[in-house]
């Protein structure tokens, strides 16, 4: 089988339960005409979404921030060169 083959497979069978399980969880809608499903993001479930992410980056964020810092973004990366040019 060629890697085409196999994508399209699992594109194919995975479109099906991927819409059914988005809808279910209200980020898209779905309507039928004739044959065609046409699918369209749904605002509210969206706004939802992003409303839950801000929630848990700014849980994140104080739970990262490190001892002695007040204010500002946890910076792992910057931090870590700054104890290897020490």
């Amino acid at each position: 089988m060629s890697w085409w083959n196999s994508v399209r497979d699992v594109a194919t069978g995975d479109f099906a339960t991927s819409s059914k399980v988005l809808e279910g969880a209200g980020l898209i809608v779905s309507r039928v005409d004739g044959a065609k499903r046409p699918r369209r993001l749904a605002a509210a479930g969206i706004e939802a979404m992003d409303q839950w992410l801000a929630m848990l980056r700014t849980a994140l964020e104080k739970k990262l921030r490190p001892v002695g810092r007040s204010s500002g973004r946890y910076q792992p990366e910057q931090e870590w060169r700054n104890s290897m040019s020490k």
